[in-house]
């Protein structure tokens, strides 16, 4: 549910920053500053900077309300370490892939809107399809922590697969680990997710420039 409800939420977020580069690119606002001398470096550094403050602004409030409205498997001990980390890291591997992906569109509406759909749907609902995979059955486990691992390289997955994993590690230590307490920060539960977003903002950031 948490991967949800924040997927949700920061999918309008997301959304307005795809509106705003490639109404950029259609008022030619962003040719114009290159040709005047502006980096093309620099713009996508400034534009990140400022965008990213500005995440972290809707990070910090909803991360706090986690605390704030006593979710105790998302506010206590490790699991508000890895909530953090989440949030932190989503917000620095999404933003560079959002620019790129932000070429596929020729209307700043259509990617507005389409953008999301799309990173509630990747972010919000298929953390769920692969949560339960993993715990209906033996035999759809493997699908569904098969399917996680390539669904990772969509950093909006690997942030609402990392809350929904952290807020149901009590399930998981039921189905995968024989009843064994797992920690919220253990293998498939928090921490591949966090990896996956650190490396992906590694990869996204450096092929932003090279585009």
């Amino acid at each position: 549910m948490a991967s949800f409800i924040f997927s949700l939420a920061l999918a309008f977020k997301f959304a307005s920053i795809i509106a705003f580069i490639v109404k950029e690119r259609e008022d030619k606002s962003k040719h114009q500053q290159i040709v005047s001398g502006m980096k093309l470096s620099a713009f996508w550094m400034a534009n990140f900077v400022y965008d990213y403050l500005l995440y972290l602004v809707v990070a910090i409030v909803s991360a706090g309300l986690c605390k704030g409205f006593s979710i105790d498997s998302l506010s206590s001990g490790e699991a508000y370490t890895g909530v953090w980390l989440l949030f932190i890291f989503y917000g620095l591997a999404y933003i560079p892939f959002t620019y790129i992906f932000a070429f596929v569109f020729k209307d700043y509406g259509n990617a507005q809107s389409g953008y999301y759909f799309l990173t509630f749907l990747i972010g919000g609902l298929l953390p769920v399809l692969t949560f339960i995979l993993r715990i209906i059955s033996k035999g759809s486990n493997p699908v569904g922590r098969g399917l996680a691992w390539v669904l990772r390289l969509y950093p909006a997955f690997s942030f609402g697969e990392g809350l929904n994993n952290i807020g149901s590690v009590a399930m998981y230590s039921i189905m995968e680990n024989n009843g064994y307490n797992l920690s919220p920060l253990s293998g498939e539960i928090g921490l591949a997710p966090i990896i996956y977003l650190v490396v992906e903002f590694v990869i996204y950031f450096i092929l932003l420039f090279a585009v």
